[in-house]
């Protein structure tokens, strides 16, 4: 399927935080938050289970695959998790607990519907059901993180930026020149060779420092 070269990647994380889990009849605490890659809810009226959120991106695999060569490893979602997270949109996603499975790479945050207290949350490892002893942690609190990418391919490299910026194409360039730099009033360049040999640097310069640094 072909794709436009600007592609967004999604790669939330669903965090759980001063969790706990139960080995051997004992509570362990984790030393830090734990985060999945996958958002679920659980009705436990109905006893039912649906994956709610998870990462996705406009582009392709194959692009997705390009992009890890741009940025960490850890930035990108994982392809399963993608996949799970695509599946997961046909129908209504509600399954029995019986018959439902936590995804994802990294596991699944699930959130009770209705809990009481309000809040309940537990972070599930993949391929277990929720509740399993000693596979799922008790979270104390909960909370998403939302993480975007905004890549495009360049000359058949991938190239990826956390912001996104619009403009418009018929403004005009206000770098300012160096100092005794005559503009020309034909096309605003400076009018000695040796004046447009420092300009270029200089806006090159602070054009890196305004992208890159905030990339």
């Amino acid at each position: 399927q072909q794709r436009d070269s600007h592609f967004v990647i999604e790669a939330p994380r669903f965090c759980c935080g001063s969790a706990e889990i139960q080995v051997g009849g004992k509570w362990v605490k984790a030393k830090g938050t734990l985060c999945g890659d996958m958002l679920a809810e659980f009705d436990e009226d109905t006893q039912r289970f649906r994956i709610a959120r998870g990462p996705s991106t406009s582009g392709t695999l194959e692009q997705l695959h390009k992009a890890s060569a741009a940025v960490r490893p850890d930035a990108l979602p994982s392809p399963l998790a993608v996949a799970d997270a695509a599946d997961a949109k046909h129908g209504d996603g509600w399954e029995s607990i019986g018959a439902s499975r936590c995804k994802g790479a990294l596991g699944t945050l699930v959130r009770w519907r209705g809990s009481n207290p309000p809040g309940r949350a537990e972070l599930c490892m993949p391929g277990t059901v929720l509740g399993a002893a000693a596979t799922s942690w008790e979270c104390g609190t909960s909370f998403s993180e939302d993480r975007r990418l905004y890549c495009c391919a360049v000359g058949g490299v991938v190239h990826c930026v956390r912001k996104f910026a619009k403009v418009n194409v018929d403004e005009k360039c206000t770098c300012s020149l160096p100092r005794g730099a005559i503009p020309s009033a034909s096309t605003g360049t400076a009018s000695t060779k040796a004046a447009a040999a420092r300009l270029v640097p200089s806006a090159l310069g602070r054009f890196h420092a305004q992208h890159v640094r905030g990339s």
